[in-house]
């Protein structure tokens, strides 16, 4: 292989073989340039795309969560109730509030209801403080009860409930779940 030293103007030195320059022309420099930010700016929208989905898929979930225990408890103390205090529950508005009547004198009345509207579902054992059913992280945008049984059978609580993220971090608030069901009195 012949080396050939060229002198330039500004001094500084080219080192060329018979065939090949070695180093990089503008073009070269600008095409190779381009191809890496296209390759980044994949990868950065693929992060971006994961991470929108992770935000989805975590909202999803405390919704989820939040809702299956909140059936799971109303479901569980109308069955267990003896019956339902009409006077002191609200029927067919959002939000309602149901008062069950509980064999056991020290849960009685058992009330359920938000602590404000679009709020926390709460529960209260007789004269015990209320208890949060949900979380902080989702509200209960809708929770209406009704009364289905006709007189002399035993009663039918109706529920509508719908459970909204919520995060005051989280710009990703958008999942809901709605729900509308029945359960029976069994005493």
């Amino acid at each position: 292989m012949i080396l050939n030293f060229k002198l330039k103007k500004n001094l500084q030195f080219e080192i060329c073989n018979l065939k090949l320059c070695i180093g990089f022309t503008l073009v070269e420099i600008v095409i190779s340039v381009g191809i890496m930010l296209i390759i980044v700016g994949s990868l950065g929208g693929f992060v971006v795309s994961l991470q929108s989905a992770r935000q989805h898929m975590a909202s999803a979930q405390e919704v989820d969560g939040n809702f299956r225990i909140a059936l799971d408890l109303l479901g569980s103390r109308i069955r267990g109730a003896r019956g339902v205090n009409a006077g002191a529950s609200i029927f067919d508005t959002d939000p309602g509030v149901l008062s069950l009547e509980m064999a056991n004198p020290a849960l009685n009345p058992t009330v359920f209801r938000l602590d404000q509207d679009n709020g926390i579902l709460q529960m209260q054992e007789g004269a015990g403080s209320p208890v949060s059913v949900t979380s902080n992280e989702v509200r209960v945008s809708d929770l209406v009860f009704s009364l289905r049984s006709p007189a002399g059978e035993p009663e039918n609580v109706g529920i509508a409930l719908t459970i909204d993220y919520y995060s005051q971090t989280d710009s990703y608030a958008g999942f809901s779940h709605s729900l509308t069901t029945a359960v029976t009195a069994r005493e």
